[in-house]
This record gives structure tokens, sequence and C-alpha cells, in this order.
């Protein structure tokens, strides 16, 4: 259980750090 939730937590912030960089592309490419 600790294992999974551990797994979720870095899946969400690296989902979080692509979405940053993502929108920090798109603002600069306007």
């Amino acid at each position: 259980m600790a294992v999974l939730f551990g797994l979720f937590l870095i899946l969400a912030l690296s989902f979080l750090g692509a979405a940053m960089r993502l929108s920090r592309i798109l603002l600069i490419d306007r």
C-alpha cells in the first residue's frame, strides 16, 4: 500500500512538472 502511494506521488509530481514545462513553452511561444 505504501509503495503504491509512493509511486502515485512520483507520477503526480512528474505529471505536474511536465505540465508546468509545457505551459511555460506555450507561453514563451506566444
